[in-house]
């Protein structure tokens, strides 16, 4: 395998991509055996969407040699960094169909093996071997009829939902477990394919928001407080105390009420750049002040 000289952001980038990849659904006939495997536009439908989530592409250049043909995977990040691997498939025929099919062996093989998902049976009785050599393979259980991606497909909706409500990716697992805590479910992919399109809109319109930001809220403390603060919270914290808010539970309400006057729902989903710096702005020239707690207002 080849790499570049660092992966230290391709490898977290591919890591979180790799966690949602199911196997590929088996959805195509082999015409030659009657089996069922994964064709390459289902491989390619369950990993591009996650690799390019994560600012993660993919290339399959092909070249020919006298063996046969050999086919290199490369991921690529955004950053720069790269790994790659390259399969070689050895050709008994040597015609368009021979060299047709055993590109599109290695390129669904190849895919498949670096990033991970699994798979059972193969297509590449004209690349590999002729179909005679082969026994006939019985005939496959029937099964029901799934979508390559369904359940994927899903969990994007599920995660879209939730940011249109504020909930940044890194809290997403907290409001997940706080919605699967209401609706009495330990997997939220258990819910019926009829039910998903109202469980979505039922996210979007707010009936868990209040529930999910509060645990959120009380979960945040711990690992995003005083003492390890993002950088723009960190920095709207700072400024509402030189306005008087002094302790971090005063702090964070006044910019939570800050920001839903802006018709914000939380201020991680303030746009980075000049609307961040307005809004510090704001708060020091005390524009926010009326959102301000202090202990003497408490007491």
């Amino acid at each position: 395998m080849r790499n570049s000289e660092s992966i230290k952001e391709i490898a977290p980038a591919f890591l979180l991509a790799q966690t949602d990849m199911d196997a590929a659904t088996k959805d195509a006939t082999n015409p030659h055996f009657g089996s069922k495997y994964a064709d390459f536009a289902s491989v390619v439908g369950v990993v591009k969407p996650l690799l390019n989530k994560n600012d993660i592409s993919f290339l399959q250049p092909v070249r020919l040699t006298d063996a046969g043909v050999e086919i290199e995977t490369i991921l690529m990040h955004k950053s720069g960094e790269f790994f790659s691997e390259v399969l070689s498939i050895p050709l008994v025929r040597r015609d368009a169909q021979g060299v047709g099919s055993a590109i599109s062996y290695g390129k669904r093989y190849a895919l498949q093996s670096i990033c991970g998902v699994p798979s059972e049976d193969d297509d590449g009785n004209i690349a590999s071997e002729k179909p005679q050599q082969r026994p006939a393979a019985k005939a496959p259980e029937k099964r029901q009829e799934v979508k390559p991606d369904t359940d994927i497909t899903f969990k994007h909706k599920v995660s879209e939902a939730l940011a249109a409500q504020g909930i940044e990716l890194a809290h997403q697992k907290i409001a997940v477990d706080v919605i699967k805590s209401i609706i009495n479910k330990d997997d939220l992919l258990t819910i019926a394919a009829a039910d998903r399109g109202r469980f979505i809109k039922a996210i979007a319109d707010g009936k868990y928001t209040d529930a999910m930001k509060k645990e959120i809220d009380r979960v945040l403390p711990a690992t995003e407080g005083p003492a390890n603060p993002q950088p723009f919270a960190a920095a709207v914290y700072a400024a509402f105390k030189a306005r008087g808010a002094e302790t971090m539970e005063h702090q964070r309400e006044a910019a939570r009420n800050a920001a839903k006057s802006m018709k914000c729902n939380d201020i991680r989903v303030i746009p980075e750049g000049e609307a961040r710096d307005k809004f510090l702005a704001d708060i020091a020239e005390g524009s926010f002040d009326k959102f301000i707690k202090t202990e003497k207002a408490v007491a």
